[in-house]
Formats: structure tokens, sequence, C-alpha cells
């Protein structure tokens, strides 16, 4: 449909230099929308490995573990862990690896082409 504008009240339709001014605009702005799709993509794919990650170890959990990980290092340089101080590290670092592997399926998420639609399905965080 051609396109037109007012002038004096009336309406006047595009020149052909108007018209292709037009449809630069237009083609401008529909290539920021369609790069703004795949930002707004990746940003809740992170969105939803840090929700994962959170939920299964809260921020202040996740402190304790470093903080105790801090620890049992330090014990380590002046003597051999206990059996027990053995399968703390062993859990702890089992927490390190679980939140490690949920951020890999983040990145690895954010390479496919085309990006999810809906990041929330669990089908995508097996680990």
């Amino acid at each position: 449909m051609p396109r037109h504008h007012m002038v004096n009240n009336k309406k006047v339709p595009f020149t052909s230099e108007e018209e292709a001014a037009a449809d630069a605009r237009e083609a401008a702005l529909e290539a920021e929308r369609a790069a703004a799709i795949p930002l707004e993509r990746i940003a809740a794919i992170k969105a939803e490995a840090g929700r994962r990650i959170v939920e299964r170890y809260p921020l202040h959990q996740q402190a304790n573990a470093q903080a105790r990980a801090s620890e049992l290092l330090e014990i380590r340089l002046d003597r051999d862990w206990t059996t027990e101080e053995t399968q703390e590290i062993a859990g702890l670092k089992a927490i390190r690896a679980w939140i490690k592997a949920i951020r890999d399926k983040s990145n690895e998420l954010e390479q496919l082409d085309p990006l999810p639609e809906d990041c929330t399905a669990d089908s995508y965080w097996v680990v």
C-alpha cells in the first residue's frame, strides 16, 4: 500500500525517495528487533541457569561451602584429612561440579541456532 503524508491538510503520496527512505527505516527497525530476540533469549537462558543453581544451592549455602573448602585446604597444609573431612571435601566437590555442569549447559544452549524459545524445560538441563 503506498505511503503518504499530510501537507496542508491534504494527503500527498510519498515520492520515490521518501518511499526508499521509509523502506530503509523499516528495514533497520526490523533488523534491530531481530537482533534483540537472541539477546533476550540468551538473557533468559542465563537467568534460568541462575535460578536453577540458587534453587538447589542458595547463595548462603554456596558461601558456606566455599568457606568450608578454604578451611579444609588450610587443614590439608598442616596434616592429612580425616575420613570425615575427606568425605566432606568430596561433597563440596560434587556441589561445585553440579554448578559447573549447569553453567556448561547454559553455555551450550546459548550456542544453539536457533536459540530455544522456552529454555525452562527440564530436558535442556539434564546433567
